[in-house]
């Protein structure tokens, strides 16, 4: 309550306020709230932008997957092309003989809605699908006129084909004879239903948008599809001007059309560095989701510390009579009595609160003469404490010791240390050692066991500290411990979940192909094997059996029917196929590896005379362990039966020499 009072002896009225005590408690509560209300407060909006921060690099990271999975599409077809555009029947621009094979193709690659090729103006004269010969003129079209133009592999833009009526994104390639004229161009339309297969893979957050565009900014492909994103429309004109600058990727933030507020991230495609962008990748995600949860928790610490706030000014009201006013009232009195000459009774709360500073000053100065003492074992402590004298037994250890090993606090104090400490090596520590240790460089962060009542092995790391006396001689030895069992315990774990990841990889290969069941895991064990009797050290052996046992991962990225076909592949085929050691460093480059897995898995089909792909590295261009799995595969590819040919046997295998 705020009281109004006049001080006497002046002519005028000077009004003062003062508080009562209860209402100083209150104060003093709420002034002590506050900083935990701004600490919760700020962690609040700090999480808020960590969780922004998570899901914006979780969206570009998604943004890249699918750019990756694109740029595969796009190889895919100029290989596909590039190959049609070097055969004799298409150079020959025979008709009947592009037909046949036109749509023997299409069977095999139903991906695509159409593969044709047309004259140097334009005009469609062969394709997969029938059409009536000299009625479809294509001059009008992007890529026809990006390949007259650039003779180079090009991509078109959201078209409904005039042969396939199918939605779908156009690439060509320039077929010219020796003397580099045009004589044709090669056709290949990539249906646009075919990327909601990448979209079931990618397991997009809920809520989510993702959108592929052409150069133009139109939908090629929106997930979900709302009746306000439809396919071939443009998207908003603020969002072109965002995504299609000088950044090849980025992040910005705007309300949908759908009316959902959402941080979306970017990618530009392009088929060559020196291109403009044809395609691009956008990935919302709603900002309420990401930040819902950090706010929920914000709200439900602010109102705890509200109600535990109500119910200590509740106590503190109700009690600060008893508590606090009449001890204090009772202490004006006394003094008041004093001053008078009065004698001060004593034996009351007040004469306990002297007495109490009187000890409190006596233990002071007991402390401050072993302050350096304390100094010294409480800069060293870990966590557990445990001090031995120069005879080899405890004097001394804390409740942690004590809650960790098991032991009472009296049980352990006069016992040989050796009975607690052990080595890694399970030799006890006696005091001889931890003396030794005392001088040594390895007198911080060393692992030991921490021996309990039951008998079990805690692991710890411990520092060693010497303690002289008051002659300068060694009076004993400090330990100061840290349990470290979780810390093992979570390196096992994520070893265990990078050989599982490992090991999934390669599960889904050998599904895909059921005639090489086995072959990954047959190769990791003889490159292992290999590695082994060569003196690699067991880092870079391990680094080798996990290449080894994903080396054919970029198989997943070939169609199944080529990886089974129980005869010889055909040129086009074998093309496609040579992919898989590029698809497989694509997909690995960037996991965090303790050993390059990925330019192993690049580099298996690599051999020392050049000879090898994609790259035709030789001799010490190419990793040894790189060289060993290359070994390992040819020797289990020939030793192993194979859709189109019988094993040719062990003694085959190593005579061959072709690696």
């Amino acid at each position: 309550m705020l009281k109004v009072f006049s001080e006497p002896g002046d002519s005028s009225t000077i009004r003062k306020y003062s508080l009562s005590i209860r209402q100083k408690l209150l104060l003093f509560v709420v002034i002590a709230f506050l900083p935990a209300i701004a600490v919760i407060t700020y962690t609040g909006i700090e999480e808020r932008s960590q969780e922004i921060e998570t899901s914006t690099q979780k969206a570009m990271q998604m943004v890249r997957s699918l750019s990756a999975q694109q740029k595969q599409v796009a190889k895919g077809t100029e290989l596909l092309l590039s190959t049609l555009a070097q055969l004799p029947e298409v150079q020959k621009s025979d008709v009947k003989a592009c037909n046949r094979l036109f749509v023997n193709l299409h069977k095999q690659y139903p991906a695509y809605s159409t593969i044709a090729a047309a004259t140097p103006d334009g005009n469609l004269f062969a394709a997969s699908a029938p059409f009536e010969p000299g009625t479809v003129d294509l001059s009008d079209r992007k890529h026809i006129k990006d390949a007259i133009r650039t003779k180079a592999f090009s991509a078109g833009e959201y078209i409904v084909g005039r042969v396939s009526k199918v939605p779908s994104i156009n690439y060509t390639y320039p077929v010219v004879n020796a003397e580099n004229k045009l004589v044709a161009i090669v056709i290949a339309g990539f249906r646009l239903d075919q990327y909601a297969q990448y979209v079931r893979r990618a397991n997009l957050p809920e809520g989510s948008a993702m959108t592929i565009l052409d150069f133009k900014g139109l939908r090629l492909y929106r997930s979900p599809e709302h009746s306000t994103s439809a396919i071939g429309t443009p998207i908003p004109l603020d969002s072109i001007e965002r995504i299609f600058g000088d950044r090849e990727e980025g992040i910005y933030e705007r309300k949908g059309e759908d009316g959902t507020y959402r941080i979306y991230a970017f990618k530009q495609l392009r088929l060559r560095d020196d291109s403009p962008p044809y395609m691009l990748i956008t990935l919302g995600i709603p900002k309420e989701e990401i930040t819902s949860a950090a706010n929920r928790a914000m709200m439900a610490n602010l109102l705890v510390l509200g109600i535990s706030a109500s119910v200590l000014m509740v106590l503190v009201w109700l009690f600060a009579e008893l508590a606090f006013i009449n001890p204090i009232r009772r202490l004006v009195t006394e003094e008041i009595s004093s001053s008078n000459g009065q004698t001060l009774k004593g034996g009351d709360e007040i004469d306990q609160l002297a007495g109490t500073f009187r000890r409190i000053k006596s233990e002071l100065k007991q402390t401050m003469i072993s302050k350096a003492y304390m100094d010294r074992i409480t800069n060293n402590m870990l966590g557990m404490l445990i001090v031995v004298g120069m005879d080899g037994r405890i004097q001394k250890v804390n409740p942690q010791v004590n809650e960790l090993s098991g032991y009472d606090e009296n049980a352990l104090v006069g016992d040989c240390v050796e009975k607690i400490l052990t080595t890694i090596q399970d030799k006890p520590l006696d005091i001889n050692e931890l003396s030794r240790m005392t001088t040594a460089a390895e007198m911080r962060g060393q692992d030991a066991f921490l021996c309990t009542v039951d008998g079990k092995k805690i692991p710890i790391i411990f520092n060693v500290t010497s303690i002289e006396g008051t002659e300068g001689e060694q009076d004993s030895v400090v330990c100061n411990a840290m349990d470290v069992t979780e810390r093992k315990e979570n390196l096992e774990r994520l070893h265990k979940a990078l050989g599982a990841t490992v090991k999934a990889m390669a599960v889904a290969v050998e599904v895909r192909d059921a005639y090489t069941a086995g072959h990954q895991r047959r190769v990791s064990d003889l490159a292992r094997a290999i590695a082994t009797k060569m003196g690699l050290s067991s880092d870079r052996v391990d680094g080798l059996r996990m290449a080894a046992s994903i080396h054919d991962l970029g198989k997943i990225s070939i169609p199944a029917e080529i990886l089974s076909k129980p005869a010889n592949l055909s040129p086009v085929e074998f093309s496609l196929v040579q992919t898989h050691s590029l698809a497989g460093y694509d997909i690995l480059k960037d996991i965090d590896f303790p050993q390059p897995v990925a330019r192993m898995v690049l580099e298996h089909h690599e051999r020392i005379d050049g000879s090898g792909y994609p790259s035709g590295l030789t001799g010490n261009q190419l990793l040894l362990e790189s060289r060993i799995l290359a070994v390992a595969d040819v020797v289990e590819s020939m030793a192993s039966h194979r859709p189109y040919r019988a094993a040719l046997g062990i003694d085959a295998a190593l005579g061959s020499g072709s690696v």
